[in-house]
């Protein structure tokens, strides 16, 4: 693969025409890296085979064309093998397709460029042509292998016998994607046993692809061996100052100028750090900081899901359901209830919901988004103890949604009714619980944020989401951000906070409001608690009767 890459590959160049690439050392291990993957030990690594690689790093590496040559040195020395390639859309596959992988094709000298079939369309390339044979037959000759690119379906590589299978930009990918498409995608890999993995995967993401959607490309890296894969970090210095023929990096130099430049980015405001330090990450955990315009302090953000990521929390999914009278929660591997703590007694539970009123056709549409937080004790006025639940899906059928809101409030309710403050610019879930005579964990709307409504104010479930509620709900976001940080453990709560812009009205942060509204709602559900406990104790100081045990007045 690097005798084809460095000698006779070609590639465009930003300032038009072609040039041939540059010989780089990370460019000769990244190649026999998959080598061993594919043919068993290689110059620089052992048997590997039946493995895949997941290639993670700096932006500008030279990715696209390196993918391209290794696709292609496997056809041609893999006859009757298949090559399959998919990118985040069905655009990106074709012009991956047109403006890499064919480039390199047709301007391959002869001797070295496969017969390909005229009829070769945008996404394929087959390595045959067709021809009669002396009895009028038409049959194809010539290698017979076939590079074929396919949108990201799940099913795009299902029932395919195929020898490599590369995935670019699978951290841009819709969540829930990639994990998808792989399921069908594995068993295609099988050799003739339909079990020993022969054919060889390749994740091929860049840092700063994980933003906002790249869930599952983190999940592939930190938990590579379970999928049978190879990490291969190209770091901001990899590929970077090449100094010598034997295309060996400059590393000092290399690590001086990158140090140097963050320091210089800093000075100017932290978003321009973030992107230079997601551009030349130094580590592995760099590649997935979060950049956005958020109003929250993003360090401590990254700073979290990094330690998160290296120290995932004990969470459980599933599904509630009623089993005789009682609410049971049922472990589900694929259930969208992710529950961190159960319910404990004398602890003040409160909830937020920033609800979708109806799913677009295959439940494409808003999100509905539901927290439940623990405060410290029934006793005290505190701060959040962290979410312990969150729910957060695009529901099919919304009845079975809200459903699902109101088991976890009802098993959330040891002692208390946990309540739940409700965006009400949609009414169909409020109204949902009326209906169903369920307003006890409905919470009222509070005149002021922190304040209670004052008795004879009509009743009036939720909150309108305007400015001024949004403008107090960032508010109380970051007190919480700044002074519990260690107290959040659902990562994709923490990457929506770090993206979050508030200005941004095309795209809705659906945690964010949701987890808002939650810490709103245990704010005031505590300061309740404790205004009616006072009352309680003095409501009868300085008369003549007192509250006995049994809860009648009596005389002193």
């Amino acid at each position: 693969m690097m005798y084809m890459y460095t000698y006779f590959w070609k590639m465009k160049s930003k300032n038009g025409g072609l040039i041939s690439p540059e010989f780089r050392r990370c460019n000769a291990e990244f190649f026999n890296l998959i080598e061993s993957c594919l043919y068993g030990g290689s110059d620089l690594y052992a048997d590997n085979t039946g493995k895949g690689v997941i290639l993670g790093g700096r932006r500008r590496w030279g990715k696209s064309y390196s993918l391209a040559n290794a696709m292609y040195c496997t056809a041609i020395h893999n006859p009757y093998s298949e090559i399959g390639f998919t990118s985040k859309t069905e655009e990106d596959m074709k012009k991956f397709m047109n403006d890499v992988l064919k480039t390199g094709y047709n301007n391959l000298p002869q001797f070295l460029r496969a017969t390909s079939m005229a009829g070769n369309s945008a996404s394929r390339l087959e390595l045959a042509k067709k021809v009669r044979d002396k009895d009028g037959n038409i049959k194809k000759v010539g290698l017979n292998s076939v590079i074929f690119g396919r949108s990201p379906e799940p099913t795009s590589f299902e029932g395919a016998g195929m020898r490599m299978v590369v995935y670019e930009e699978p951290g841009k990918w819709l969540p829930g994607q990639l994990k998808q498409n792989w399921s069908y995608t594995e068993p295609a890999l099988a050799a003739d046993d339909g079990v020993t993995r022969k054919g060889v995967p390749i994740l091929a993401g860049t840092a700063g692809d994980a933003a906002e959607n790249g869930d599952d490309f983190k999940d592939f890296w930190y938990n590579a061996e379970s999928y049978g894969l190879l990490r291969y970090f190209a770091a901001g210095w990899s590929g970077f100052m090449i100094d010598n023929e034997m295309g060996n990096e400059n590393v000092i130099e290399g690590l001086k100028y990158i140090l140097s430049e963050r320091e210089k980015k800093k000075k100017q405001s932290m978003k321009r750090y973030y992107d230079f330090v997601v551009q030349y990450p130094l580590e592995p955990e760099e590649m997935f900081i979060q950049v956005g315009e958020s109003p929250f302090d993003v360090e401590l953000l990254n700073n979290r899901m990094g330690f998160l990521d290296t120290n995932p929390p004990l969470l459980k999914r599933g599904l509630f359901r009623k089993s005789n009278d009682k609410v049971v929660f049922i472990p589900k591997e694929d259930g969208d209830i992710i529950m961190r703590e159960e319910p404990e007694e004398g602890v003040l539970y409160a909830a937020g919901c920033d609800p979708t009123d109806g799913a677009k056709k295959e439940g494409v549409g808003s999100d509905l988004s539901f927290f439940i937080a623990k405060g410290l004790s029934l006793d005290e006025e505190t701060a959040s103890q962290g979410a312990v639940l969150q729910y957060t899906a695009k529901p099919k059928d919304m009845n079975e949604a809200y459903e699902q809101c109101a088991l976890a409030l009802e098993y959330y309710s040891k002692k208390n009714p946990c309540t739940v403050l409700i965006e009400r610019n949609r009414a169909r879930m409020i109204a949902y619980f009326q209906d169903r005579e369920l307003t006890r964990f409905l919470a009222k709307k509070p005149p002021k944020i922190g304040k209670l409504a004052r008795p004879g104010n009509s009743v009036e479930y939720g909150v309108y989401m305007d400015e001024m509620i949004q403008d107090q709900m960032i508010g109380i976001l970051d007190d919480d951000i700044s002074n519990n940080i260690e107290q959040y453990f659902y990562g994709d709560l923490l990457a929506d906070l770090a993206n979050y812009n508030p200005d941004n009205r095309k795209r809705k942060y659906d945690r964010v409001d949701a987890w808002g509204l939650t810490l709103i709602n245990l704010r005031t559900a505590s300061k309740s608690r404790l205004l009616r406990k006072k009352t309680d104790d003095n409501l009868f100081a300085g008369l003549d009767y007192v509250m006995n045990k049994e809860g009648k007045l009596e005389r002193k």
